[in-house]
């Protein structure tokens, strides 16, 4: 199965983030935008994981986890990978109290060393609003994300737990489920 760790968007944050899509580019073709229910911060991704596993990286997970503290991000400027010069995916950029987000990244990578999982080399935090797979469509998408004014300062949310996901893949796109659940204190 393949799993990936994930801070859960608040819905009403995702029907704002869907709207934005809608006026980057509802009328561009070559995006492949991702679907509303499925916004979430990656924090790390595993990968195919035999599923006898499972519960020892579960154990070892809520362990290194259970001293971690809630805390507050919210949505900054519209980016772009590899570089805006040539776009594949569009995104949105996360601040706020990003240093207790990167820790809980660090606890994932030291815990599920020794089961065999490579640590994340660089964590940039986004979340990813879509993938352009048509080239003409880049330049369209640039031009429009400069006018972007963000969803609001004002619009920070509570991150107070992290999720294990399940990713199945299917021909309309992948389907997420929450398998374990990792609560923060305060």
């Amino acid at each position: 199965m393949r799993l990936f760790f994930a801070v859960e968007i608040p819905e009403p944050l995702k029907k704002e983030m869907f709207a934005l899509q809608k006026s980057l580019g509802a009328d561009l073709s070559g995006v492949k935008w991702v679907e509303e229910e499925n916004f979430h911060l990656t924090l790390k991704f595993l990968g195919e994981v035999p599923e006898n596993k499972l519960r020892e990286i579960v154990s070892v997970v809520h362990k290194s986890l259970e001293n971690c503290l809630s805390h507050r991000l919210r949505f900054t400027n519209i980016g772009f990978f590899p570089h805006h010069n040539r776009p594949r995916v569009i995104w949105l950029g996360i601040s706020g109290e990003t240093d207790l987000t990167l820790e809980v990244g660090r606890k994932l990578d030291e815990a599920l060393a020794p089961l065999g999982f490579e640590p994340s080399l660089k964590r940039s935090l986004h979340i990813t609003l879509g993938r352009i797979n048509k080239e003409a469509a880049g330049p369209k998408l640039v031009r429009r994300a400069r006018e972007y004014k963000g969803i609001g300062e004002d619009k920070d949310f509570q991150v107070a737990e992290l999720h294990l996901c399940r990713s199945d893949l299917t021909p309309s796109g992948p389907i997420y489920s929450v398998i374990e659940k990792f609560v923060f204190k305060g």
